[in-house]
């Protein structure tokens, strides 16, 4: 009886043509329902998402990834209702799909670099593999990030030019910004010069050595190059992130100050070594 009065009902809606409204109503109202769950759901989702100590950054990387998948999830859920309420109004929904399967098809070909592009901006920002203000080297160019979109990086070298690089084309990632940065530099004495001496006074010239961005005192790698007139001593320095530059240049500083002031042998008088290298000799032509 149940069934029976069931489809006397169905069919009393019917015959009033509101059986097809009511039908489409309630996709419409699933779908609303739906859309606020999807966006409650992700909200939740990037909440769990391990942050960054840097706030500025969580914060638009939490913004780019609630609106990527959001957007996501609501297109594919209203797409769905469109194509069954195209079915439930009459709409023949063979040739519909067959014409949209051509069109993607033909759009997917001609965007798939931008497709690749997108995909894989994603992933960098989920991952947090780098973000504005970072120094990187992703192959294409090298320096500081300082812009970050889900098709391209835009980076800034040491010499003021910008790079605009695909995020499709980025093959690997050297990101110099995270936890810590070494900031690295030779300083030069002569071959004349006992390295026992050179050792101690620059290492007495590094303990007096103080900066704001320093993490570690500095270290003495040991002898880096040596030349015909002179050799060269390596300094490490820990530092925060994207401070390298700033630390070496006072570091730079600080040894031409002791430099001056004799507690420093000077680097060997003239230009630049000449490092003469002997090939083998053969009966071929010369390079």
């Amino acid at each position: 009886m149940i069934l029976a009065t069931r489809s006397l009902w169905m069919q009393r809606l019917d015959a009033l043509h509101l059986l097809t409204p009511l039908r489409i109503g309630l996709l419409l109202l699933g779908a609303m329902i739906a859309t606020f769950a999807v966006r409650l759901f992700v909200e939740r989702i990037v909440r769990r998402v391990p942050k960054s100590q840097n706030r500025a950054r969580a914060e638009q990387r939490g913004r780019t990834l609630t609106t990527v998948l959001r957007s996501t999830l609501v297109a594919v859920i209203w797409l769905i209702v469109v194509v069954t309420v195209l079915g439930e109004v009459g709409v023949n929904l063979g040739a519909f799909v067959a014409t949209a399967t051509i069109i993607g098809g033909a759009l997917a070909f001609g965007a798939q670099t931008l497709v690749r592009d997108i995909i894989a901006g994603f992933f960098v920002i989920a991952e947090d593999q780098y973000g504005v203000g970072d120094v990187v080297d992703i192959g294409h160019a090298s320096g500081t990030v300082e812009q970050v979109t889900l098709r391209i990086t835009r980076v800034r070298d040491g010499e003021g030019k910008v790079w605009f690089v695909p995020n499709g084309q980025i093959q690997r990632v050297a990101n110099l910004s995270q936890e810590y940065a070494n900031a690295v530099l030779d300083v030069p004495f002569s071959i004349e010069t006992p390295l026992a001496d050179a050792s101690v006074a620059l290492l007495a010239t590094l303990d007096r050595f103080a900066h704001e961005q320093l993490l570690e005192r500095p270290t003495v790698l040991g002898v880096h190059d040596v030349a015909d007139d002179r050799y060269q001593l390596r300094v490490s320095v820990r530092c925060r992130p994207g401070e390298q530059s700033n630390v070496r240049r006072s570091l730079r500083a600080a040894l031409v100050t002791a430099m001056q002031q004799g507690h420093m042998p000077l680097p060997p008088a003239g230009g630049p070594t000449v490092v003469v290298v002997n090939r083998k000799e053969d009966s071929g032509p010369s390079e």
